[in-house]
């Protein structure tokens, strides 16, 4: 009897390893000098690839959990590219963190988002930037129970050439 249980627990856990191997791409291959992932590679090897996406994840059960994501945007966005990064542990994921990042079809940065939760999120921060034609909108959101006590900051920073449609009209 304690051999087949062992039997049974020796399979659980071959599943839950195994399944740490369910990434399609290695995104230290196109880290550059700096560090900073090359979009214009990562944007290649997903059209050579033939995949939706391009994913790497490292998973060990119930204490750690990271995966990266590149694939092209949603509908919802303009056409080009998203990067997804997060990660969560500690005993059943207490803490969790997560980035996105949103480049145009050129390869550009254009939005990124950061989120980061203690405790599923009962403590819990989100910051965000977004380039816009009159400059770059900063957001940040704190929150304690679920949001339900915290605080929302909106800092703008000016564009520092004029937009197209503020410049003088010559008559």
């Amino acid at each position: 009897m304690s051999v087949s249980l062992a039997r049974r627990c020796l399979c659980v856990l071959s599943i839950f390893v195994s399944s740490t191997a369910c990434s399609t791409y290695r995104f230290a291959d196109a880290r550059g000098d700096d560090g900073g992932l090359d979009v214009a590679r990562l944007s290649a090897d997903l059209a050579a690839s033939g995949e939706d996406d391009l994913i790497e994840r490292t998973w060990i059960p119930l204490i750690y959990l990271h995966v990266t994501r590149f694939s092209k945007s949603t509908s919802d966005f303009p056409s080009g590219h998203t990067l997804f990064e997060g990660s969560a542990f500690g005993p059943l994921f207490f803490v969790g963190i997560e980035d996105d990042q949103y480049f145009d079809a050129r390869g550009q940065s254009y939005e990124a988002q950061t989120f980061w939760g203690v405790a599923w999120g009962v403590v819990s921060s989100r910051t965000s930037r977004a380039e816009t034609k009159r400059g770059v909108r900063h957001m940040r959101d704190t929150g304690v129970l679920f949001g339900i006590f915290g605080q929302d900051i909106t800092r703008y920073e000016p564009v520092k050439k004029p937009v197209e449609s503020d410049a003088p009209v010559e008559e």
